[in-house]
């Protein structure tokens, strides 16, 4: 006899808590505030040394591949981030409605391709390319790599918001001995 009860029933679905915002459309324009964190939040992007980062070679994978994600995604300005031993925060702005591209390409002095125009990136689709990109790289030269499954995000409302944020980012690597004892995430 089959057990119809347990015909749908997914583990993985039932005790995964979702933390993206229900009727956000994350592929609009927009200024995301992201943390992705390493597995286990194991210290495999460096250690902080008198409130400076010291990268180890996947901290600088990391700062290398982030750095190079905006010729791969023309639409993506990546307006800071920090390689922290367990975790990377990104500030970026995704530029998704063709009626801001001609501003976009002003600022950045930029031409965007057609391609890039009718290409509508989300930011899952972002930070799982980056994500993805580091892990490949790190393998690649035999160096250990794993992500914690998903990341942390807010969407910034506002100037004041942005320029705090901006500020967490760059004080980050002062303040670690703070944050490594707390739960390590501004949101």
């Amino acid at each position: 006899m089959e057990e119809t009860a347990h015909k749908h029933w997914n583990p993985y679905e039932l005790n995964r808590k979702q933390i993206r915002m229900k009727n956000v459309d994350y592929g609009c324009t927009g200024t995301f505030f992201v943390t992705i964190c390493v597995k286990d939040r194991k210290h495999l992007f460096g250690e902080v040394v008198d409130g400076n980062m010291v990268p180890s070679r996947q901290g600088c994978i990391a700062n290398v591949i982030f750095r190079m994600m905006p010729k791969f995604y023309p639409n993506v300005e990546m307006q800071d981030f920090v390689v922290m031993p367990d975790h990377v925060h990104l500030l970026l702005f995704i530029l998704n409605d063709a009626g801001d591209l001609r501003a976009f390409e002003q600022r950045n002095d930029m031409n965007v391709s057609v391609s890039a125009k009718n290409k509508k990136d989300t930011l899952s689709t972002l930070i799982g390319a980056f994500k993805s990109a580091i892990t490949r790289e790190c393998r690649r030269l035999g160096l250990e790599m794993e992500w914690q499954t998903s990341y942390f995000d807010r969407i910034v409302r506002n100037y004041e918001e942005h320029l705090h944020i901006l500020q967490y980012i760059r004080n980050n690597p002062m303040n670690w001995e703070v944050e490594k004892n707390s739960n390590g995430l501004w949101i």
